[in-house]
């Protein structure tokens, strides 16, 4: 099932580690591109038993032999995720303009290595490296996304609530791609629907959520802080002490 989720954590995004927009990315290639989960388990456990064999000093004819296998993978993986990233871009400004009245935005994803090199030229340049510190320094592993609205890096130019905005904008335009290339919908949870956004910006989000017709569960610690009309066809629940019951 396509699931998003959105908290009062979800700036960690677009501020935190590079694993949380890898995740971001592949949660999409793993929906849309059905052989996308084999590479990357292949990847994942070639590079697991490579870095084993660097962290034990094994020869380096012993490390080369995971270099295939995380090689072809590899490279297969970034395409994909290539390829996503740039659709993604097309989507998004329309949902970030409504939501916070932002429009120019910019993808510049990282491969995990340089790019004047392929990923083979890259694992065979840093092996001694890798050697010396026990674990594989290049590849998709190392891959991340930076994202720059109206030319600037988000994580210093945008407050912690336009962050928050930006993040919506990205869960929705991930969504409206999904549903355009599958005709899958996806499900939407967003946890204390108040954290970062005020009036005007929660009603934009829930209206966007209702053209989308997306089945979604909103959670707020104060009822009133949801509007009404946006969601017009609503069902309330009240949850106290592990006990639910429907407000009518």
């Amino acid at each position: 099932m396509p699931l998003q989720i959105i908290t009062p954590e979800s700036h960690e995004l677009v501020t935190g580690s590079p694993k949380l927009r890898r995740s971001f990315i592949d949660w999409s290639l793993f929906h849309v591109e059905h052989h996308f989960h084999s590479n990357w388990f292949r990847y994942a456990r070639a590079l697991k038993q490579r870095n084993g064999a660097l962290r034990t000093r094994r020869p380096v004819s012993e490390i080369a032999v995971w270099d295939v296998e995380l090689i072809e993978t590899g490279e297969t993986i970034d395409r994909l995720r290539r390829a996503y990233v740039s659709k993604l871009e097309k989507f998004v400004p329309s949902f970030l303009q409504r939501m916070a009245g932002l429009s120019r935005l910019e993808f510049r994803f990282r491969s995990g290595w340089s790019r004047d090199h392929s990923l083979a030229e890259a694992i065979k340049h840093q092996t001694q490296r890798d050697m010396n510190q026990g674990f594989t320094s290049v590849g998709p592993h190392r891959a991340d996304l930076k994202i720059l609205v109206d030319g600037h890096d988000v994580v210093t130019h945008l407050s912690r609530g336009q962050q928050k905005l930006l993040v919506c904008a990205l869960k929705l335009a991930q969504a409206s791609l999904l549903k355009q290339e599958t005709d899958k919908s996806s499900l939407l949870l967003i946890d204390d629907l108040a954290a970062e956004l005020d009036e005007k910006r929660r009603v934009r989000l829930l209206d966007l959520m209702s053209e989308m017709e997306m089945q979604s569960f909103v959670t707020s610690t104060d009822i009133s802080l949801i509007p009404d009309e946006p969601l017009m066809d609503r069902k309330v629940f009240h949850v106290e002490h592990g006990v639910v019951s429907e407000v009518v």
